[in-house]
C-alpha cells in the first residue's frame, strides 16, 4: 500500500485510460470500493477522514466522493462528526479519543478521555482504577459527561475537593486546548 498525505491508499486503483473505458455502474462501483478500502486502511486514524483528504489523494470529482459518503453514511458503513471540516470515520469502534490523560491520587488513577461517539456528540469519558498488591489495575468505576457539561462538573469539584484543585485545572485547560 502507498501511503500519501497520511491516508493509506490502496494500490490498485486504475489508470486514467483504464478508468475511462468503465460503463458509468462500474464507475460507481470502483469509486465506491476505493473509498470504502481507504477508510478500511484508515480504521484506526484518528483524526479521521475528511473531503479535502479523499480529493487530494484521488482523481474522482467531490460530487463523485460525496455520492459514495453519502451512500457509506446511510449503509452505516462510515459515521461523521459534524465540524469544520466533517470528519469521517469506519463504523466499528464505538467512539475515538482525542486526549487520554490521567492523575494518580494516593491508591487511585483517574484516566481522563475525550471522545467522539457514532452520533456525533463529544463526551468525556473518566474511569477509576485503583491497583492490587500485584500492581495489577483494577476498574472501580466510570463516568461519562457531554463535553459541554464538564466545565460545570469541573466547579462542583473544584468546591468539594481541594486536593484534586491542581490538577482538574490543568485537565481543564488541556481539554479546553483540545476543543478549540
Amino acid at each position: 500500500m502507498q501511503k500519501m498525505d497520511f491516508l493509506e491508499i490502496p494500490e490498485d486503483i486504475p489508470k486514467a485510460n483504464e478508468y475511462n473505458k468503465l460503463s458509468m455502474s462500474e464507475k460507481g462501483f470502483l469509486i465506491e470500493n476505493i473509498i470504502y478500502k481507504i477508510f478500511t486502511l484508515n480504521k484506526d486514524k484518528v483524526e479521521g477522514i475528511t473531503i479535502k483528504n479523499l480529493q487530494e489523494n484521488l482523481s474522482f470529482s467531490k460530487n463523485a466522493i460525496l455520492r459514495v459518503l453519502s451512500k457509506l453514511l446511510a449503509s452505516r458503513d462510515i459515521y461523521c462528526i459534524d465540524g469544520r471540516p466533517k470528519r469521517y470515520f469506519k463504523n466499528g469502534r464505538i467512539s475515538h479519543h482525542f486526549l487520554n490523560s490521567s492523575i494518580i491520587l494516593e491508591n487511585k488513577i483517574f484516566d481522563f478521555k475525550l471522545f467522539a461517539n457514532y452520533f456525533g456528540s463529544i463526551q468525556i469519558f473518566i474511569q477509576e482504577k485503583s491497583r492490587d498488591l500485584f500492581t495489577t489495575e483494577n476498574y472501580d468505576g466510570g463516568i461519562i459527561l457531554d463535553a459541554d457539561s464538564f466545565d460545570d462538573f469541573v466547579e462542583a469539584l473544584l468546591d468539594k475537593n481541594d486536593i484534586i484543585k491542581k490538577e482538574i485545572i490543568k485537565f481543564k485547560n488541556e481539554l479546553k486546548r483540545m476543543i478549540d
